[in-house]
């Protein structure tokens, strides 16, 4: 009896060892599984492209193969040897996540960890203060705005000084502007036209006094621009406060050149009365001389003149229009 059942035993482990030597038997020396998942953002639940896939070994944490993940998050490790392991899922601004252990072997060939939710990482920090200051001129589509408060060489002049440094804008040593080469222009007050010439008005409103200027070198229709090179909007600042407020500015330079300015301004009920006036003395250095010699049949006449260039004007602006 004894010797049967040791005869039972041997013919079942040689069968066994037969059978696994055969092309269709379960070799374990050659058998490789696949190993596949999908990975999610944890919070919008929406796949992550791109998450790096790790299969590091159980006993020595070595490591196998790796991977990425589709546009779809999906992945797929393939030609891995039978044994336990467990998987690393990592991916920039999220937690690493750890799936183990992952077991491959020929009765589970195909191992499917299913949905993988990486949770992204929060990371807190004190509070920011960003201060920056605007830019002189901003350029939109169909003008160019000059930012008068950053102006701070022409706070204490005109609208004339506000603009010597504007693009696409002359001005001379009298204060005559010009628009594009042109003294052809119109000049708005808030989108509101005035009677007064162009480079008079604005030698007379004070820069304190100005939020912005607007260049408007290609007018659209909706200004009726025919004949004129272009229109310069000057936007006055708005003070929504009832009562009497003013302000008085002075300025100081070389070669004798001092000016000032006071501006006062009423707001009533349904109205706004703005009064302004100006001093400026400019003084060029140098001289300028000029000889003239006429000659005629009886008798010639010689002309010298010689001087030094000095300009001095005052002006004096008042504007109402309508409360707010």
């Amino acid at each position: 009896m004894r010797n049967y059942l040791w005869s039972m035993i041997l013919i079942f482990l040689v069968s066994n060892f037969a059978l696994a030597q055969r092309p269709g038997g379960m070799n374990l020396k050659n058998f490789k599984g696949i190993i596949q998942g999908i990975v999610y953002d944890d919070e919008a639940k929406a796949p992550i492209e791109y998450a790096n896939i790790i299969l590091y070994r159980k006993r020595d944490s070595s490591q196998v193969t790796g991977t990425i993940t589709d546009k779809d998050g999906y992945f797929k490790l393939e030609n891995v040897p039978a044994g336990r392991y467990f998987l690393d899922v990592d991916f920039i601004g999220y937690s690493k996540k750890r799936i183990d252990p992952v077991i491959v072997s020929p009765r589970s060939p195909e191992v499917m960890v299913g949905e993988i939710f990486l949770e992204p990482v929060t990371l807190q920090s004190d509070a920011v203060e960003v201060e920056a200051e605007r830019v002189p001129i901003t350029y939109q589509i169909d003008k160019k705005v000059i930012n008068v408060s950053e102006q701070a060489t022409a706070q204490s002049g005109s609208a004339v000084d506000v603009l010597q440094n504007v693009p696409s804008v002359d001005v001379d040593i009298d204060g005559n502007v010009k628009l594009r080469g042109s003294g052809n222009f119109q000049v708005l007050i808030d989108n509101r036209p005035t009677i007064l010439e162009a480079s008079e008005i604005l030698q007379q409103i004070p820069a304190t006094s100005i939020e912005n200027i607007e260049i408007i070198t290609n007018p659209s229709a909706k200004y009726d621009p025919d004949g004129v090179s272009g229109i310069i909007n000057i936007v006055l600042k708005k003070n929504k406060l009832k009562g009497l407020s003013g302000m008085v500015n002075s300025s100081a330079g070389t070669f004798g050149r001092y000016g000032g300015d006071l501006l006062l301004s009423y707001r009533g009920k349904g109205y706004v009365l703005n009064v302004a006036s100006n001093f400026n003395r400019r003084n060029f250095p140098g001289e300028q001389k000029l000889e003239r010699h006429t000659q005629t049949a009886n008798f010639t006449t010689y002309n010298y003149l010689q001087w030094r260039y000095k300009m001095e004007y005052v002006s004096l602006w008042i504007a109402h229009e309508p409360g707010y």
